[in-house]
């Protein structure tokens, strides 16, 4: 019977490899120094400040970007050991079926596709989750400076969203009013701060999923929708969210 193992060096070579994919992945998506093009998660951010005429706050940036390194670097580790795993069981699974080398090949490369093809979905998703949340805390950063120069210490907001079809019931819930075409407002305090969960009763500021097209933005005092989700100036005096609440 033949058998096959992992030697300690194999096993290091694979871990080694693996750093570097995500290591890799890391510069491209995070896209700090040269690597920070518009379609990078710090492009993302400097883009967003930008769009509410703010300088963006390189402090905030950090603090955002260490969270997305955790969670990849996290990806990094439990893809090494779902390879190894999923190497060893094909060297068992061979050795207990009498399978030659060339069979062992094929389990291992079979194998390796199913890992490889999960690690990919999940990496996209991490990615995509960021990649809207970094956008949105880009876009707060400015609204908040822009509200305190009017004094306003709780801004209104709400999430310019796409409605069509592909539209999510979360998001048709929780960022339009009555259904659409206007957004629903909230008040900055009462967004959560955390990651969205469905059926949550308020939005997150973070976006309601990966992949959300909704994007943070702010109503001042005397702006109004015109039913059509467009914001237009009403009148000095006018409270919009008082209009939706019915205050």
């Amino acid at each position: 019977m033949t058998r096959f193992n992992l030697t300690e060096y194999q096993i290091k070579s694979i871990k080694s490899q693996i750093d570097k994919i995500y290591e890799d992945l890391k510069v491209a998506s995070i896209g700090e120094g040269i690597h920070a093009d518009y379609l990078s998660l710090t492009g993302l951010f400097n883009s967003a400040s930008r769009e509410e005429k703010n300088i963006p706050n390189d402090n905030s940036l950090k603090s955002l970007i260490k969270v997305t390194e955790g969670y990849i670097n996290s990806q990094k580790e439990l893809t090494k050991a779902k390879v190894i795993q999923s190497i060893d069981a094909a060297l068992k699974d061979a050795q207990n079926k009498d399978i030659g080398p060339s069979g062992v090949q094929d389990l291992i490369l079979s194998n390796l596709v199913k890992v490889f093809d999960k690690a990919s979905s999940d990496m996209r998703r991490i990615i995509d989750t960021e990649a809207n949340g970094i956008k949105n805390m880009g876009l707060l950063d400015g609204i908040l400076k822009v509200n305190a120069a009017y004094g306003i210490e709780d801004p209104i907001v709400y999430f310019s969203c796409v409605w069509d079809d592909l539209t999510c019931k979360e998001c048709l819930r929780l960022h339009f009013h009555n259904g659409g075409p206007d957004f629903r407002l909230w008040k900055l305090s009462e967004l959560k701060a955390g990651y969205a969960k469905r059926g949550d009763s308020e939005p997150s500021s973070l976006g309601q999923h990966p992949g959300c097209r909704s994007s943070l933005a702010s109503l001042l005092p005397g702006m109004g929708f015109n039913g059509a989700g467009i914001v237009v100036y009403v009148g000095s005096g006018h409270s919009e969210i008082n209009k939706q609440r019915g205050l």
